[in-house]
């Protein structure tokens, strides 16, 4: 399986299509099993998480949103213990 991870903050929501072009290009043209992983903050719509999904499934491949303001506060403690683990 090959992960491919995208980030995005799209103020004006117009980014979202260039990243849509490229995961629809990313699955046409590759054979193997993929696993997409979307980096995203609170300005990814409803509507375009929507659109992500249904390219993503239309190529029967897997996809996963993460909303970096909900995870950070998790992510900055899961490293802190690992820093003071050491």
């Amino acid at each position: 399986m090959i992960h491919v991870c995208y980030s995005l903050r799209d103020d004006s929501g117009k980014y979202s299509k260039f990243v849509g072009t490229s995961i629809e290009s990313l699955l046409e043209n590759t054979k193997s099993e993929v696993m997409i992983h979307l980096i995203h903050d609170s300005t990814l719509t409803d509507s375009n998480r929507k659109k992500f999904r249904q390219i993503v499934y239309s190529h029967d491949q897997k996809f996963e949103f993460y909303n970096l303001e909900k995870l950070s506060g998790k992510i900055f403690l899961l490293i802190d213990s690992k820093i003071h683990s050491v």
